[in-house]
């Protein structure tokens, strides 16, 4: 897929839109297409995001199932298998043709939404890389994409958590609950705004192109996202900090550096990511103090939800090597 062929196509839409034009029904398939995939993508990140953290939440909190490594649970099958088949559904009705049918028979063409890639982009070399000939095989990718990353967002809250504490209703307890719910909560909010824009710039809305991409060509997300970090860091620090962490600076900064990683729970070193468009680096050998953990389940959200919603925008941005253990 050339850089060439994506910049004519997003000025020819960009071109309409500012002129006023009518665009053309093909064009105007497409487009609906693509803007179909974000959108599906987004709400099904969602929900699922949702159910498996409510399960999480469960484990830590009465033990039930006994660790959030087991989530999500059998019990949880059918919403998620729904959730799965809603999504392809919506993709095939925008995608699909006039059957709304993802069989290679009157579907847009990959070439033309973006999508002619060979193989799913896959994030954090989780898996995700199914060949892709039909735009159910996109739905495949993209729900594919969601999971890992859903996986991948609350593992590194949850997954090493001392198990000593559930279901004690201690203050660990609150501290772990807080530190899981919250890191999830903010890699929704972070994914949500971002597909947002690049929603907006799939559109060719007025003041959105790309390059630059998002967040860059969003004036007022930067400030959304600022405040949305900030508010988790305080609800972490509220939970887990020393007595005096409960004001709202986004600081765990009172006497005291509150719980530590070996009190909580976590990781011993960061995983080893890099934010694209940032130079963000996640890897911190030896996690130990409190607002080491919150930089790194920070610094992974942001990674995760920045992977996540350019892989579903092929046509209007090149998949970041970074999401991919690249530099």
């Amino acid at each position: 897929m050339s850089g060439v062929r994506n910049a004519t196509a997003t000025f020819l839409v960009v071109g309409f839109l500012a002129t006023g034009a009518a665009v053309p029904t093909a064009r105007a398939d497409v487009l609906k297409c693509q803007s179909t995939i974000s959108s599906a993508y987004a709400k099904y990140l969602k929900s699922r995001a949702k159910i498996v953290q409510k399960c999480q939440d469960a484990a830590v909190r009465k033990a039930t199932p006994p660790s959030p490594t087991s989530c999500p649970i059998t019990a949880n099958d059918a919403k998620l298998q729904a959730l799965e088949q809603k999504l392809r559904d919506r993709v095939a009705a925008g995608c699909g043709g006039a059957d709304k049918t993802c069989d290679a028979v009157g579907d847009e063409s990959l070439a033309a939404i973006g999508w002619d890639l060979g193989t799913c982009p896959d994030i954090n070399l989780d898996g995700c890389t199914n060949v892709i000939t039909t735009c159910d095989d996109v739905a495949t990718c993209i729900t594919c994409i969601a999971d890992e990353a859903i996986a991948n967002a609350g593992g590194i809250a949850y997954d090493q958590l001392n198990a000593v504490e559930f279901n004690s209703g201690s203050d660990f307890n609150d501290c772990q609950r807080a530190l899981g719910k919250e890191t999830v909560k903010y890699f929704q909010t972070r994914a949500k705004l971002l597909g947002k824009c690049w929603s907006k710039v799939v559109k060719g809305s007025a003041g959105f192109s790309d390059p630059p991409g998002c967040p860059a060509t969003d004036v007022k997300l930067t400030d959304k996202l600022n405040r949305a970090e900030l508010k988790k860091i305080a609800k972490i620090c509220r939970a887990c900090g020393a007595a005096g962490d409960n004001d709202k600076d986004g600081q765990c900064d009172a006497p005291g550096s509150g719980f530590t990683a070996l009190d909580i729970g976590f990781e011993p070193d960061c995983p080893d990511l890099v934010v694209p468009g940032t130079g963000r680096v996640c890897n911190q050998p030896g996690v130990s103090t409190l607002a080491e953990i919150i930089d790194c389940v920070d610094c992974v959200a942001e990674f995760l939800a920045d992977c996540g919603d350019q892989a579903v925008v092929p046509a209007f941005t090149t998949y970041p090597q970074e999401c991919n253990g690249g530099p």
